[in-house]
């Protein structure tokens, strides 16, 4: 049913586009860090290369919808077991283009589903992030961004355990 939504959402988003927005497709790259927590103290490594896949319809030059799958990287355990998360997100970006607008800066909100690999469970985390963008042409563009995903995790025996995962990445946009 949720995927229902987002398809609709988008879909009616790139219906009431102008001319300064439209669909975008990009792809960035970058690392992650997972918050210590008392859940894996035994993090060999907190750090991990990362990418995400997006797609978004720019409603105008302030205004877009986005969706990501994002891939935050494998942390290594000491027991030599490997941590994986994966995160399904939608956003709003907002954002202020200026120069030409051929520079950009942009905060972006949204909700998410996250799964661990290690955790029986998947579960909800929210998404904040900004970032810097530039703008080569009407169709091609980089950024460099930011997001912050928070979440928490019940256990067998009902407590609450919260996490965080940060991520820092460059992208190269496409607008079609």
């Amino acid at each position: 049913m949720i995927r229902l939504i987002i398809i609709v959402l988008t879909l009616c988003s790139v219906a009431v586009a102008d001319r300064d927005g439209g669909p975008y497709l990009g792809f960035g790259y970058g690392m992650s860090q997972f918050g210590k927590n008392d859940v894996y103290t035994n993090l060999k490594e907190d750090r991990a290369n990362s990418y995400s896949i997006y797609a978004g319809a720019a409603i105008n030059k302030h205004l877009a919808v986005e969706l990501a799958r994002t891939s935050l990287g494998a942390y290594k355990l000491e027991n030599s077991d490997e941590l994986k998360a994966t995160i399904i997100s939608l956003a709003t970006v907002a954002q202020y283009p200026f120069y030409k607008d051929m520079f950009s800066v942009y905060a972006k909100a949204g909700v998410g589903h996250i799964k661990l690999n290690t955790l029986a469970d998947t579960g909800f985390t929210f998404l904040l992030g900004g970032g810097v963008s530039y703008r080569y042409n009407e169709y091609l563009g980089v950024k460099i961004g930011y997001e912050y995903y928070p979440f928490d995790y019940e256990d067998a025996d009902e407590a609450s355990h919260s996490m965080k995962i940060e991520y820092v990445y460059g992208a190269i946009e496409v607008q079609f």
